[in-house]
């Protein structure tokens, strides 16, 4: 057998070994929460906020929903989490307990509806100094 075929035969059989290696390291190990946000007259909600929070490890992850109102958080750790949903002028929407597994998305479509007005008062005038009696 010369040199040449036993170079091939053994770069043949690196591959074979290698091959499955890689194609598992490829695999997907983290989740995923995606959907998109609308409001009670179904008009999708743009530039609203979604943060997710793992509940037993605290971290954080934040997306802004796009044109479509679709929002996507990838390379999440498998695990459960706490999804918060928030935009201008709108209520947020809240959902716990969102149990998010190895290799898999998660759909969370949320509705949110028009919060109630609320109004500040600013206040311009200087306080008058206190008098004490004594």
């Amino acid at each position: 057998m010369s040199i040449v075929t036993k170079l091939v035969r053994g770069i043949a059989a690196c591959a074979f070994v290698l091959f499955p290696i890689s194609a598992s390291a490829q695999t997907q190990t983290t989740a995923r929460l995606a959907g998109t946000v609308r409001d009670a007259t179904g008009a999708v909600i743009v530039r609203a906020e979604v943060v997710a929070q793992n509940s037993a490890t605290g971290e954080k992850r934040t997306a802004t929903t796009d044109g479509s109102g679709d929002y996507v958080l990838t390379s999440l750790s498998p695990g459960t989490y706490h999804l918060r949903i928030s935009a201008t002028g709108f209520s947020a929407a809240l959902y716990t307990s969102i149990e998010a597994g190895s290799s898999e998305t998660v759909t969370i479509n949320a509705i949110l509806k028009v919060a109630n007005p609320t109004s500040d008062v600013t206040v311009t005038d200087t306080p008058h100094s206190a008098v004490r009696e004594r």
